[in-house]
């Protein structure tokens, strides 16, 4: 199995004071980069494990998550108040 995506992009997410769900984005991306990876994978029944991660198959999706990838930072991005997980879902087509 092999990968390659040309997206690579910087996400800061900020919690903006005096409020518990609205975020500030500061979002940088990078067209001119490639990073790739190739690696062998198992597959059992609709969970499919490689590189250390475990991804599931739902509805011919592949669904991966990554646990608290995310972090939330406070206004002054001085420090980090939350993490969120991130889950990456790869369609078949």
């Amino acid at each position: 199995m092999s990968s390659n995506s040309t997206f690579n992009q910087s996400i800061i997410i900020a919690l903006i004071n005096g409020t518990t769900y609205d975020y500030m984005f500061n979002v940088q991306c990078d067209l001119e980069g490639v990073i790739g990876f190739a690696s062998s994978y198992s597959q059992n029944d609709d969970v499919v494990r490689y590189n250390n991660h475990i991804a599931k198959i739902i509805d011919n999706q592949l669904n991966i998550v990554f646990k608290d990838a995310i972090e939330i930072f406070n206004m002054d991005y001085t420090e980090v108040l939350k993490t969120q997980d991130l889950t990456l879902i790869y369609s078949k087509q």
